[in-house]
């Protein structure tokens, strides 16, 4: 039988000892679940350990079903005793919501070794690795994974391959996949498995890459987690570091520069600039610079799987495509309004949670001459990097290409306080053919503390947006140079995480919605 050294380990337990799962999201439940449906593990062998472990008994039945032994669950500030017992734990599986480098968990892997606090994808990883397409990125990860799901599954001359999208945030578990313990899979058979870094640093302790990878990309984010951004990245570079031979990874422009561990893997592919070129010039199902990028590393890596797939002809991509449906929240078009004087569009990027991202909202929704744009930016602050997206907020004003920049919560106050700053530094009522751009540009920005009771209002008189709007445009003088339809572009594209007033990012960007669609 064709084990893995991590699985035998727990195959061949003794009655006295245990195992442990940190941890309960939706990862380990759903992991749990196999280890005692599909391996038939024991119950009383399992220690779980959650801060909110009795709310999460109360929000899953299932797991008041299992015959767990109430002296192995371990819960609120006293979740991590089990690490200090007499009789530790033979192997950890941690949840990534949990912060691996965590100082009771650097004390643990001191004790026990760095394979002792493992993920709970690492079974499956070992099992299923050459089969495994591996994507991670700061942004984008989740469109790239969609698109190599999709066009593997969809590639014209390759009617029999199969592949699966999980990981991450589909909140599918690739454990779903497996269903007999001695399960083999052909060369035809994929998983695009999205990872985040938090997945990735767990994998990194059992030196474990998938067979295949994409990086979209590497921006600062996540930094109320991880301690500094180069620890953010390089657990990001777990994705290549322990490939094998004919294994390989494709990565986009900014992975080479700001990753310290790349310089030694010499099998890394950069993203193909004349794809993205030839991609510029068809009609795709999606808008942006960014999500052609994206696509041309699915498309990269689609032809590449070591040869098996024949390449995909470029001029069947659009045709191909018209069957793809975008990822929700993602520069969702979610409204249009057009009248005879303008256009007007409502766009759900609620998934943007890092201030890069919203960069590319601003740049894609204020492409065309005639587009305009309000967009919405705030929630909790992960501690991104903004001097990007700033400089390309003053531009736009420059430009008067942004009618109104809305501002909320924490994220949102500190934008507005270093949008000002800047603006003072720069000397902005000095620049020529403006008069007191900064008290104007002033003008145009609205902080809001909370987000929720103004969006419940905010939307209500859609004509009166429109008529406010067009007599923007008239005052700016911006009217009279168009040559087309003038559109204004209302984006939530807010930079920050959703823990400041949702229970998570979906819950916000479905009140967005609501609030417009009421």
């Amino acid at each position: 039988m064709d084990y893995n050294k991590n699985l035998d380990i727990i195959l061949n337990l003794k009655s006295d000892q245990k195992i442990a799962l940190l941890g309960l999201g939706e990862e380990n439940r759903q992991f749990l679940s196999w280890l005692i449906e599909l391996l038939k593990f024991n119950p009383s062998q399992i220690i779980l350990a959650d801060l909110n472990l009795k709310e999460i008994f109360e929000k899953n039945p299932y797991l008041n079903q299992i015959n767990f032994n109430k002296e192995n669950l371990y819960q609120q500030k006293n979740y991590l005793d089990f690490l200090k017992i007499q009789n530790p734990p033979v192997l950890i599986f941690k949840s990534p919501g949990i912060w691996s480098l965590k100082p009771e968990l650097v004390e643990f892997r001191s004790k026990f070794g760095n394979n002792s606090i493992l993920s709970s994808l690492v079974f499956f990883f070992e099992k299923f690795r050459k089969n495994i397409i591996g994507i991670t990125g700061t942004k984008g990860k989740s469109t790239t994974s969609s698109l190599v799901n999709f066009l593997i599954n969809n590639h014209p001359n390759l009617k029999d391959f199969k592949s699966y999208y999980c990981g991450n945030t589909t909140n599918i578990s690739p454990y779903k996949f497996w269903t007999e313990l001695n399960q083999e899979l052909d060369k035809k058979t994929f998983f695009v498995i999205e990872t985040s870094s938090f997945q990735l640093q767990d994998l990194g302790f059992s030196k474990l890459s998938p067979a295949f990878g994409i990086i979209t990309n590497y921006f600062a984010d996540h930094l109320d987690q991880h301690q500094k951004v180069e620890e953010y990245w390089d657990s990001k570079d777990n994705l290549f570091k322990f490939q094998e031979k004919n294994d390989f990874c494709i990565a986009g422009n900014t992975i080479f520069e700001k990753s310290k561990n790349i310089v030694n893997f010499k099998h890394i592919k950069r993203i193909n600039q004349d794809l993205i070129l030839e991609l510029k010039e068809l009609k795709l199902p999606f808008k942006g610079l960014h999500n052609l990028e994206n696509l041309a590393l699915a498309i990269d890596l689609t032809n590449s799987i070591q040869k098996i797939l024949e390449p995909y002809p470029i001029i069947l991509i659009e045709k191909t495509l018209q069957n793809f449906t975008p990822l929700p929240h993602r520069l969702q078009k979610i409204k249009n309004i057009n009248s005879k004087d303008l256009e007007l569009n409502f766009f759900d990027d609620g998934y943007a949670s890092e201030p890069n991202a919203v960069l590319s909202a601003v740049k894609t929704l204020t492409e065309k001459p005639s587009e305009f744009l309000e967009i919405w930016i705030g929630g909790k602050d992960k501690g991104g990097y903004t001097s990007a997206l700033l400089s390309e907020i003053v531009l736009k004003f420059k430009q008067n290409k942004i009618y109104k920049l809305n501002l909320f919560s924490f994220l949102g106050e500190r934008v507005k306080k270093e949008l000002e700053a800047k603006m003072s530094k720069n000397g902005f009522d000095s620049f020529e053919g403006f008069v007191d751009l900064k008290k104007e540009i002033q003008q145009q920005i609205f902080y809001y503390p909370t987000l929720k009771p103004i969006l419940k209002t905010y939307f209500q008189d859609q004509k009166q947006i429109q008529k406010d709007f067009l007599i923007w445009l008239i005052q700016k003088d911006i009217n009279q140079n168009l040559e087309e339809k003038p559109i204004l572009n209302i984006c939530l594209s807010p930079g920050g995480s959703s823990f400041d007033e949702f229970k998570n990012v979906a819950d916000r960007c479905n009140f967005f919605i609501k609030s417009i669609k009421n």
